[in-house]
């Protein structure tokens, strides 16, 4: 109990003078592929898009083929990341998202979380720094951070999706947590809704510069949780 205390007391001072070591993981725009395509193939499953990020020639098409058990449908432009707000600073501080214990397990074990301007955080409940490694749903290391004993840290995201998290010390015990957001559609291209097995392709013409797009669930219309990036040539 002592430990959760000093734990929650150090969240206060850190967002009153800026969390420690805090990282920010950018989003949408990202480098796309290193092999220029004139056609491309996207499978959209459960854990995610792939290929997620591409590059493309200019005037090739792209094919979404919907492989999970949901009906979806594919939009061009990426998601909205709010911007903070002065308001912000006389709200309290928020509770860790995953704290951590001795034995190095995480509690909760998976979460599912909005992109927001604060900080997906760890609290550190065990009597030893811990090293948390945080993976996205292509396999990527993005954030590998020491948290101090009793300490609390995190990273700003700003780009959703699937995300597996572990520590060094027992990176057989892992973690997910699926980042969402709202979609901020650009008008340039939307699919109809797509039920399991349905394809739908469209032609790109834009000319040195990205074109992001997501996934949008029937069910939900107005999150994602899934985006990619076209980088075009």
């Amino acid at each position: 109990m002592k430990q959760l205390v000093r734990a929650l007391m150090r969240i206060c001072v850190s967002l009153l003078i800026g969390i420690v070591g805090v990282a920010t993981i950018v989003g949408c725009g990202g480098s796309g592929g290193s092999i220029v395509v004139s056609d491309a193939s996207v499978s959209i499953t459960a854990s995610g898009l792939s290929p997620r990020d591409f590059s493309l020639a200019r005037g090739g098409s792209v094919t979404w083929t919907n492989n999970t058990s949901r009906t979806v449908k594919i939009v061009s432009g990426g998601i909205l990341v709010p911007s903070p707000s002065t308001d912000e600073c006389a709200l309290p501080p928020p509770l860790p998202d995953f704290t951590i214990a001795e034995d190095g397990s995480f509690t909760p074990t998976t979460k599912n979380l909005y992109i927001s301007t604060r900080a997906v955080l760890w609290s550190n409940l065990s009597s030893k720094t811990v090293e948390l490694h945080i993976i996205d749903e292509t396999g990527t290391q993005i954030f590998c951070k020491d948290i101090l004993k009793c300490y609390v840290d995190g990273c700003y995201f700003s780009r959703v999706g699937e995300y597996t998290f572990y520590l060094s010390d027992t990176p057989e015990t892992t973690c997910t947590f699926t980042l969402s957001g709202t979609p901020d559609t650009d008008g340039k291209f939307e699919s109809p809704y797509l039920s399991p097995g349905q394809s739908y392709s469209t032609v790109v013409n834009q000319e040195g510069q990205y074109q992001d797009y997501c996934v949008i669930d029937q069910a939900d219309p107005y999150t994602s949780h899934m985006s990619g990036s076209i980088a075009m040539q």
